[in-house]
């Protein structure tokens, strides 16, 4: 703010500068046109008179040569009066010819004085009016400046008005994100524990198939027999078929709704094998993949991941939620 007024004084004052100065120049050389020029009177000069110049002698209406008889008294008669006839020579060709002609106009001389004071005047007329041009000039650029100022001003304190409008749209949206997020995060909690209360109540564990069996027990290690739990002998069969086993499914905070049996095709097979699920919003499985497995069988893996793209889970709003289902084949 400071610079630009200092800016508008040094505009103004180096403007009426220059309009002094240039007054001031024109007056000096109207003064110097007025001295230089010479006066002129006005009239016509009329050459009237015995001079080399008029018509010739005045014979008055006569002969020449009686004109120039009395030219030659009159000569003499001249002679005697040489001293004012020197006096009146002096005189100027127009006091001549008024003092031969009296009914000739007389011509109005102005004193030379009387012009330059004139000059002057206008002179001093046109540096008042240039002044006051000028005193009105600077006028208007101060009502501009004062109104370009005003205006700034107006539109800063506008947009000071939109920046805080905004901070404050912007300072409540946040703080309304931050607290849905918070909400979210709340539930997304207590459904992760409930989903984990609820698994650990609904761990199954079970058979996932059973064939029929030439006897009634299967290969077990150790010393001794294994025979019909009714029977008495200390001898059976040491050869079985069929299988059981456990599975665990894990999807996030998903519960099990349904944890299909699969197949046991592979009896002479057992292990772990661990497959990765992906589950929809709905709660299906829309991916299954093996991860990992204690067991060669291709038959138990393929089991595993038919088994698993089955399976039903409780809905949610991911729509591709990762999890794992572990199944145990395991020989009787």
């Amino acid at each position: 703010m400071n610079e630009k007024r200092k800016r508008f004084i040094t505009a103004a004052a180096t403007t009426i500068g220059f309009h002094v100065l240039l007054v001031v120049l024109l007056a000096l050389i109207s003064l110097r046109v007025s001295k230089d020029k010479p006066f002129d009177e006005d009239g016509i000069p009329v050459m009237l008179g015995e001079v080399a110049d008029a018509a010739g002698l005045d014979t008055g209406g006569l002969p020449v040569a009686a004109g120039a008889e009395e030219a030659d008294a009159a000569s003499e008669a001249d002679a005697s009066d040489a001293p004012a006839a020197a006096e009146e020579a002096v005189e100027s060709p127009r006091e001549a010819a008024r003092a031969a002609d009296p009914a000739a106009p007389k011509a109005v001389t102005k004193p030379a004085a009387t012009t330059s004071e004139a000059q002057i005047a206008q002179e001093k007329e046109r540096s008042i009016a240039a002044e006051k041009a000028a005193q009105a000039r600077q006028e208007q650029i101060r009502r501009e400046a004062a109104a370009r100022q005003a205006q700034a001003e107006a539109e800063a304190r506008k947009r000071a008005a939109e920046e805080a409008q905004r901070k404050a749209a912007e300072e409540a949206e946040r703080k309304r994100l931050a607290e849905e997020a918070a909400a979210k995060k709340r539930a997304e909690e207590k459904a992760r524990a409930d989903a984990a209360a609820a698994a650990a109540s609904h761990s199954m564990a079970g058979a996932f198939g059973q064939g029929g069996s030439a006897g009634n027990s299967g290969y077990t290690r150790g010393e001794g027999a294994q025979g019909a739990p009714t029977g008495n002998s200390n001898t059976g069969a040491t050869s079985g078929t069929g299988g059981i086993g456990s599975a665990q499914a894990r999807v996030g905070s998903r519960t099990v709704t349904s944890l299909p049996k699969p197949d046991y095709p592979d009896k002479t097979a057992e292990g772990v094998v661990v497959v990765n699920i992906v589950v929809n919003s709905d709660g299906q499985v829309t991916s299954a993949t093996i991860r990992s497995a204690t067991t060669t069988s291709a038959a138990l893996r393929n089991a595993a991941l038919a088994a698993a793209r089955k399976s039903r889970f409780s809905a949610g709003s991911n729509n591709s939620e990762s999890g794992t289902i572990t199944y145990s084949f395991k020989l009787r």
